[in-house]
């Protein structure tokens, strides 16, 4: 299944997720679509180039196992000074500075018609946010293919080893 952006965006928890932020920033839901739209594609380019500079494993292994999930799953604490802290370590992994982060939200504030003071406090948010969908389309992915790759059977008790069953029974 290819990864498209969009389509996690559309996920019903990622849509709580900002529907919270326009709520909490005072915005209206056609600015918060147009500062993710403006947000997603430097957050697309700052992950790919986050992965290829640094070893991909552990990136993503550091996006999995960080407390993104809890953006995705529970939209409500996306704003408690932790979950803040979390999405700027986010997008200082990144994008390398602040100051790259500043420009983002810059650019993303003029699409989107909000200050850039609101752009700079929601970038956090909507980093974990996405960080989050991905964790979790990342962890539906990975079940699905354990799921369909075949397990090796025990083998047989009192065999010794000898004459493992196939994991295909069609096979036979």
């Amino acid at each position: 299944m290819m990864f498209n952006w969009f389509d996690l965006v559309q996920q019903a928890q990622t849509k709580a997720g900002l529907d919270a932020l326009t709520r909490q920033f005072h915005l209206s839901g056609d600015q918060t679509q147009k500062a993710m739209a403006a947000f997603l594609p430097a957050f697309a380019m700052g992950l790919q180039h986050a992965a290829l500079t640094n070893d991909p494993g552990r990136f993503l292994q550091s996006m999995m196992g960080g407390g993104y999930q809890n953006f995705w799953q529970a939209a409500a604490r996306s704003f408690s000074p932790q979950a803040q802290q979390q999405g700027r370590t986010l997008l200082d992994q990144i994008f390398g500075s602040d100051q790259v982060s500043r420009r983002v939200a810059h650019q993303a504030a003029d699409y989107a018609g909000v200050s850039a003071d609101t752009m700079q406090q929601m970038l956090p948010l909507m980093a974990g946010i996405l960080a989050g969908s991905m964790s979790q389309w990342m962890t539906a992915q990975a079940q699905a293919m354990q799921n369909f790759t075949p397990q090796q059977s025990q083998p047989a008790a009192g065999t010794g080893g000898a004459g493992t069953a196939t994991a295909n029974p069609w096979a036979e």
